[in-house]
């Protein structure tokens, strides 16, 4: 069965519309890549699939079920979970306290021990300083904090928008290494990236994103790098 099927999903910001009848799925066990420049409509798309931002047309189903309707709260009870670009961290509270907030729906709730050992497991940097304010941590460590807090919400599906941006290349290879060790859990991703061979490399599946319609998708294999690239500037009519 497919994970997630969003559906000719319609999504505007006013008078502008941002996606214009997208459809993509996402199979369990997948990284599915959404890749293209600035302003394509890669973030909205999350936030769609998040709840942040209401579809105006079209359906998303989420393990067979209409999650179209449903708020941003029982999107993640239901095992949605978005990880935002940027230092979308409490600053005012400890790296624990973060972690906790992660816990907020009733199944990660339950198992919240668990989720602690298995985040620190995966980022034992973030076990060093769990005391420490959020407020003095580095990029790379804020970001190591984001992601960790959206594993403790006990994530089947779990969007990452820009997780590299503006990152040392150190920590971006951190970062992926920690993604694919995501995936392996069994956790379905996906990846909203403006790198395109780092998001390629890491994918099963993508699908490309100009002026918010899908202009190519498949798996990476099936095309020339070249191709993408003109994809990606909008140098074919689409896919």
């Amino acid at each position: 069965m497919t994970l997630l099927s969003v559906k000719d999903v319609v999504a505007s910001y006013g008078d502008i519309t941002v996606l214009k009848g997208i459809s993509i799925n996402v199979n369990p066990g997948e990284v599915v890549s959404v890749i293209g420049a600035n302003g394509a409509g890669k973030s909205t798309l999350l936030k769609v699939i998040a709840g942040l931002i209401p579809a105006t047309k079209g359906s998303i189903i989420f393990k067979g079920e209409d999650i179209t309707q449903t708020s941003p709260f029982e999107r993640v009870s239901a095992g949605i979970t978005l990880v935002p670009e940027g230092r979308k961290i409490f600053n005012s509270l400890t790296v624990l306290e973060n972690l906790e907030m992660g816990a907020f729906n009733p199944r990660a709730r339950r198992k919240k021990n668990v989720l602690l050992s298995q985040v620190f497991e995966l980022f034992p940097e973030l076990e060093k300083m769990k005391n420490r304010n959020a407020s003095t941590l580095s990029g790379g460590e804020g970001q190591m904090l984001n992601i960790a807090r959206g594993l403790m919400s006990d994530p089947e599906l779990i969007l990452f928008d820009e997780v590299s941006l503006g990152l040392a290349p150190a920590i971006v290879k951190r970062i992926y290494e920690a993604i694919k060790a995501i995936n392996s859990k069994g956790i379905s991703v996906i990846l909203v990236e403006q790198n395109i061979m780092q998001s390629l490399n890491i994918c099963n599946r993508f699908y490309l994103l100009t002026s918010g319609a899908i202009r190519l998708c498949g798996r990476p294999s099936e095309y020339g790098f070249e191709e993408i690239k003109k994809a990606y500037f909008g140098g074919v009519s689409g896919a």
